[in-house]
């Protein structure tokens, strides 16, 4: 009868104590930890599904795509490279991919948002690609935050990097770009790269 006992009465509270060991283990929430399959290769587990950013991507290949759509549709390339905790990152975003401006955007523009940050730490993928788009850029200027914006002519690679901070419109409540002011940089920016 204690077996049974001590079944019914231990068994339960050490199974829950596992459970909680388990949930604050590093591997039960992190969304980089390697997991094995069943047939023991390694795989990584990540969902970014309503981000952004696609985080679960190299970034290379998320900018190497957005380049050839715009150059096999003739458009020019629009580049948010930022962070999903970043309100000006997302606030740009928002504003280029708003029904107003979008739709009239789209006619011209290719956008890719680039990730130079997961969570906190710097993404090496997308650090690559703004070292890349720097130097075909000629931009020797240190680029201190995000979002940094650029635009690229996929047919000739002429380049314009964008200072964002001039185009902000900050209130008490509210972090964000004014969208006159974005729209009106991509057009002069636009100009640049013919």
């Amino acid at each position: 009868m204690s077996y049974v006992r001590n079944l019914i009465l231990v068994a339960p509270r050490a199974f829950l104590l596992y459970v909680i060991v388990a949930m604050c283990s590093p591997q039960a929430w992190s969304a980089d930890e390697p997991v094995k399959t069943a047939i023991g290769a390694t795989s990584i587990k990540c969902d970014d599904t309503g981000h952004i950013f696609e985080l679960c991507r190299d970034q290379g290949q998320v900018y190497s795509e957005a380049f050839h759509r715009a150059k096999a549709e003739k458009k020019t390339l629009v580049v948010i490279f930022g962070a999903e905790w970043c309100p000006w990152c997302v606030s740009l975003h928002k504003i280029l991919g708003e029904p107003q401006f979008g739709r009239k955007l789209a006619r011209e523009y290719v956008l890719a948002d680039i990730a130079v940050y997961q969570g906190k730490e710097k993404l090496a993928s997308g650090e690559s690609v703004l070292q890349k788009i720097q130097e075909q850029a000629h931009y020797t200027k240190k680029i201190d935050g995000i979002p940094i914006l650029v635009l690229v002519n996929p047919r000739n690679k002429k380049t314009v990097i964008l200072d964002t901070a001039p185009l902000e419109k900050n209130t008490k409540t509210r972090k964000g770009h004014d969208p006159k002011k974005v729209l009106a940089a991509l057009k002069k920016a636009t100009r640049k790269l013919r």
